[in-house]
């Protein structure tokens, strides 16, 4: 038998800081608590979201390209390392596109945290790569990992704030205006009232949180 195996960064480099306790409900973005890593970002300006649910609805691989051009696209547009860039399960798939956006890691270098989601499909959790497709890229350049396991009733999605915020894309990089059904885009401050996104991940207690306040120091 053949197995493939790749280390997950632990993000052991990085000082501990424990999750607050004290975040209000509606302050708090998503959370985690499987396979965190140690690391935190603060004052995260934009939100760049592929719904897992939007892009499977996309009908040929053609489309499924253009998205990876539109990500491409916007990490050269938006300020490096003031967004989080979160997407279906496989970022960087090459073989069942279906499985995670396409992109190369050219397409994602400028993100502060790379972010994959796994929704449940009836019994069935799909797979995250754990960031192997760029492992080694990611760990040179310091660009945080975090799992999202938005069907999980223990943790934190709010819904409201990713899905319904006012999209933002256009603005960014208009010509992939007609990505915005797939694309998210979320200008942070504008629509939570000059807050920004704190992500803290503790390893040692393997837990995640992002949530909204307004700037803070490292």
């Amino acid at each position: 038998y053949m197995l493939q195996c790749g280390a997950l960064s632990r993000g052991a480099s990085a000082r501990r800081v424990e999750v607050p306790q004290n975040v209000p409900e509606e302050d708090k973005v998503f959370s985690a608590q499987r396979y965190v890593q140690m690391g935190q970002e603060r004052n995260l300006e934009y939100v760049v979201l592929v719904d897992p649910r939007d892009y499977e609805s996309l009908e040929t691989r053609e489309d499924m390209m253009r998205v990876a051009r539109a990500i491409g696209a916007v990490n050269k547009s938006l300020p490096q390392r003031r967004f989080v860039l979160m997407g279906p399960g496989r970022w960087g798939s090459r073989g069942d596109i279906r499985l995670g956006v396409p992109v190369t890691y050219a397409d994602i270098c400028h993100t502060s945290i790379l972010v994959e989601i796994a929704r449940q499909k009836g019994s069935y959790l799909p797979d995250v790569s754990f960031g192997t497709h760029f492992f080694n890229d990611l760990v040179e350049s310091g660009i945080n990992y975090l799992p999202l396991y938005p069907d999980d009733p223990e943790v934190v999605w709010n819904e409201a704030f990713l899905n319904d915020s006012p999209n933002s894309l256009t603005a960014v990089v208009p010509e992939f205006a007609d990505m915005e059904g797939v694309v998210q885009v979320i200008h942070v401050p504008e629509v939570a009232d000059g807050k920004y996104l704190q992500v803290i991940m503790d390893a040692e207690a393997d837990r995640a949180l992002g949530f909204l306040a307004k700037p803070q120091s490292n």
